[in-house]
Formats: structure tokens, sequence, C-alpha cells
């Protein structure tokens, strides 16, 4: 057993945070309070990866590389001595990933004692999260060869000696082989309007009524440039061959280490700017290797075929990837706390219900799968090869749903103390749980290597459930309780991701002839209305009283 390869890096990161806050109150009379408070919030990270990897295994794409000197052998039969020679083979890679984001947030509060017996309050805030990036991600890989490479592991060190003649630095020829450039951007907002009233009336058993509504949004938004192709000008121009693009200067094509690359000028592979690497680790390990001067990489392409280094190079916004999202929900609820005796056992009542009104959107891109058009091919072996015709960016189309939904939530929860260390409990809710935001995304691919096209479903509804607390407390001493608990629960509906039919997709086409294809299976998140999954648990357990809380699942 070889291992397949052996990879060095140098991390460097640079981290920047700006954060500030600011809360004001305010008393205008004595019956009104207003207050506001804000947060801001800037992070910064510059970070860079310096890294430097051999290749110990033959690759389709890298024929005759390695060529293998002297093996050497453990007594578990794995190879701990390689020696690479006759042009052999070490990557550098840069690989960058700027971090930016900044988050802020503001809020108002007023609050009015209008009456003695009545509080209004009204609450109303905004907030933002935003990761900058318009492709600022890199990920460069150059080829760089030497004569011979040696990996060494006979020693009692944790890494391997390593030692490379000569040395690699900026002066050694080195071949264009990989350039990614990527990133997302990310913005969510968050919006929310809060409108309460607590009114104290004199009645014996009515502690408190509480009303009010609610308003809330929440949007998201990505946004996802990156490479079409990074592997345009590796291999020499040979993914020029087969391309629209009429031309190509190869003039710089050189044969390093048996492959056909584009050499690399010499301004730019810059010197290590990095020293004493893994100084006081036992062993012999690379020397401070090269790197790249990003600008003038791409300045080098662009000078092989700018067209090509502008359209599969540099980063552009890839729609099928990026979406936005948004949520709103409209609410209004109703609260009541009863207090009192039965049989001279003191009670609180909880009841409440609340009303709220979910409307969503998705905006984004999916496959047209209907239009798809395959052609239809055998390979040597006469298995079927289906591929489809054009680039498959041009069958992503747009999509847009909206949806919306009301539910009715009653709930109650009740306390009765028996004793002065015996008390009963129960709540009985509906509940929902909306999925998260991310569930709404519009997602769509096609697999046909297992005959399977999946689709997101972003018009998906909450889980909704019925449920029923019991609990019986008994508080034996200052320090310990002995509780008995059960709950029953009809879930009537979940989030679940399977297989929902079968479904054939766009044409089939052979020696230029339609033919039928294969359907596909069908995968997507669905919400299984009919599914009705009911729960009953039964608890018993001893805990510390001071650690005890008792948690009403509402």
């Amino acid at each position: 057993m070889i291992p397949g390869y052996v990879r060095y890096s140098n991390w460097q990161d640079e981290r920047e945070r700006i954060g500030a806050s600011l809360a004001l109150q305010w008393r205008p009379t004595n019956d009104i309070d207003v207050t506001f408070d804000s947060l801001y919030s800037s992070y910064k990270t510059d970070g860079e990866k310096y890294q430097i990897s051999f290749v110990t295994y033959d690759e389709p794409w890298t024929p005759g590389i390695p060529a293998v000197g002297e093996l050497k052998f453990n007594e578990d039969g794995n190879v701990n001595y390689i020696e690479l020679v006759d042009g052999a083979m070490a990557e550098l890679l840069n690989v960058s990933e700027p971090r930016n984001t900044d988050t802020w947030q503001a809020g108002l509060n007023f609050k009015w004692y209008a009456t003695s017996d009545l509080t209004l309050e009204f609450d109303v805030s905004k907030s933002r999260a935003e990761r900058i990036n318009d492709g600022d991600n890199r990920y460069i890989v150059a080829r760089g060869f030497v004569d011979t490479i040696t990996i060494d592991q006979t020693g009692d060190n944790l890494l391997p000696d390593v030692t490379m003649s000569p040395a690699l630095n900026a002066d050694q020829p080195f071949g264009a082989h990989y350039s990614y450039n990527y990133g997302t951007e990310v913005i969510s907002d968050v919006e929310e309007l809060r409108l309460e009233g607590t009114f104290i009336p004199e009645w014996e058993f009515v502690k408190d009524i509480k009303f009010g509504f609610h308003y809330g949004k929440q949007t998201k938004a990505r946004d996802v440039s990156k490479s079409n192709n990074p592997s345009m000008f590796s291999n020499g121009g040979a993914y020029f061959k087969n391309s629209d693009y009429d031309s190509f200067d190869n003039s710089s094509v050189e044969k390093l280490g048996g492959l056909n690359l584009f050499r690399l000028p010499a301004d730019v592979l810059v010197p290590a700017n990095f020293d004493n690497f893994l100084d006081g680790e036992p062993g012999m390990h690379p020397a401070p290797w090269a790197s790249f001067d990003y600008d003038k990489l791409y300045a080098f392409y662009q000078s092989i075929n700018a067209q090509a280094a502008d359209e599969k190079i540099r980063a552009s916004k890839s729609p099928k990837d990026s979406y936005e999202l948004s949520e709103s929900t409209f609410a209004l609820y109703l609260e009541t706390n009863l207090v009192g005796e039965l049989s001279e056992m003191p009670y609180n009542l909880n009841l409440g219900v609340r009303a709220i009104k979910t409307e969503i959107t998705s905006d984004g891109y999916v496959f047209d799968y209907p239009s798809l058009v395959y052609n239809v091919e055998e390979d040597e072996d006469g298995d079927i090869i289906y591929r489809i015709e054009g680039d498959i960016a041009d069958y992503y189309s747009d999509s847009y749903v909206e949806d919306d939904y009301t539910d009715v939530l009653p709930s109650m929860n009740f306390k009765l103390e028996i004793t002065d260390s015996l008390l009963f409990r129960t709540s009985a809710a509906k509940v929902i749980t909306r999925p998260s935001i991310d569930f709404l995304t519009p997602y769509s691919s096609i697999n046909f290597s297992k005959f399977e096209l999946n689709l997101a479903n972003p018009g998906i509804k909450p889980l909704r459930a019925d449920q029923l607390d019991l609990g019986l407390e008994w508080y034996f001493s200052d320090y310990g309780a002995l509780t008995f608990a059960t709950y029953y629960k009809d879930i009537k509906s979940v989030i679940a991701q399977g297989r929902v039919g079968t479904i054939k997709v766009g044409k089939f086409i052979k020696d230029g002839v339609e033919v039928d294809g294969p359907n596909l299976l069908k995968y997507r998140h669905v919400l299984k209305r009919e599914l009705r999954s009911k729960v009953s648990k039964l608890l018993i357990n001893s805990r510390l009283r001071n650690c005890y809380q008792h948690h009403l699942m509402a």
C-alpha cells in the first residue's frame, strides 16, 4: 500500500474585527418608557494556504508520472520509502478563502402604562447579516518538476523525511494546471413588529389577560460565483481543441516531466513568504516553497486567449446555484392566567390561543427536465451511455413559488399543588414547526448513473401535531425529587425525503432517431399529509430539587 498524496501546508491568517453597540433609554413622562438598542459587528479574514504535494500514483491524465525508482516496505507490507525519479512532479497550491461579514441590528421599544390595570407595549426591530464575496476565493495549482523526490518513513519520526533534488524554488520550471475562482455571497434580513397588551382585571380568579399582534419577515438571498472550467489552461491547451475558441497562443507549451504544459513565466512565481517551516519538528522537511502572483498568472492566461480566460477562469455568476427566499408571519394571540383553589388545593391555569398566517416565496432556478435532450450511445463493451446535448446550464429555467397557510393553535397549561411537596401538571396544545428557510430552496439535479431525478419542494408545509403531557412531582426533601411523566403526541405530518414515483425526462436520440429512454426514479422533499404517527412515552426519574426544571412541550 502506498499513500496517494503527501502534502504540507503553511496557513497564514490575518483577522480584523470591529464591534460597536449603543443603547438609549428615555422617559418623557411618568407613564412612558422608550428604549433603543443597536449592535454592529464587522469581521474580515484574509486567509492564505501555501501547500506543496507529491503525487505517488499514476493518474489517467498524467501518464508516466510518477516514475518510481527505489521502494522499501515495512513488516506489514506497506511502502515506507519511495523514490520518484525522471522529472518528479511536485504540485504547488495557493488556496485563499477571504471572509468578509457585516452584521447589524437595531430595535425600538415603547412601553405605555396607560392605566393602573393596562400596559401597552410596541416593539419594532430589524437586523441584517451579510457575507460579501464576488468570487474572491481561489484554489490555484501549478506543477513543478525536479530530478528526484524521496519520501522516507523508515525512521521513528512522526513525519516522513522529504528531500527534493534540486530544491524546488521559483527558478524551477512550472506548468499551468488548475485555477478555480469561486465564492458565495449571502444576505439575510429579519424584520419584526410586535404590539402587546397586558390587562389586570379586578376579578378574583383572573390574574391577567394578555393579547397582541406579531409580524415577522425573514429573507435570505444567495449569489454564487465560480469558474466555468478551472482546467481550461491545463495539459498544454488540450481543452481548446474541442472548444468554440478559434485559436490560442501555444508558444509557451513545453514538455515538462513528460507532460505538455503551458510553462509559466518566471515573474508568475514568487519566493516563499515564510521561513522556519516545521522548525523544531524532527526530520527533513521541504524547504519553504514558491507561491504565485495571481494577477500575473491571470495576465498570462489572457495572453494565451483572453476570451477563454474571461469566460472560463474568471468567476462568473451561477444562477442555478443562487436563490432568494422569504417567509412572513402574521399572528394574533390571546392568553389568560387563572388562579384559585380546588378543595383547598391551589392551582394555576394558563389558557391561550394563537392564530398565525404564514406566507412564503421562493425564487431561483431548476432543471427544465421535460426539455432535456439526450444522445444515446454505446461504449466498447456495449453499455449504453446517455450524454446531454449542449450545455447543461441551458436547461435551467426560473422557478418562482408563492404559498401561504393559516393555523389556529390553542394551548392549556395546568398546575395543581396537591400538598406542599406534591404537584400535578398537565398541558395540551396544537403545535407547528415550520421548515427551515433553507428547505424552501428551489433545487433539482439529475443522476443518470443511478437513474434518479432529485427535486426540492419549495411549497413544503410545516410539521403539525396535537400533544398532551401529564406529570406528577414529589419533592421528598430539600434536595431531591421523584417525578413521573407521560406524554402523547399525534403527529399529523412530517418532512421526509423519498421516492414519489417515476418520471420520463426529455427526449432520447440515437443515430438521429428518437428512441425510448429509461424512466427515472423521482425523489423529493415531501410533506406526507396522510401520515399520522401517534407516540406515547412514560418517564420516571429522580433528580436534585435545586437543579429541577419542569418543561412543558408547548
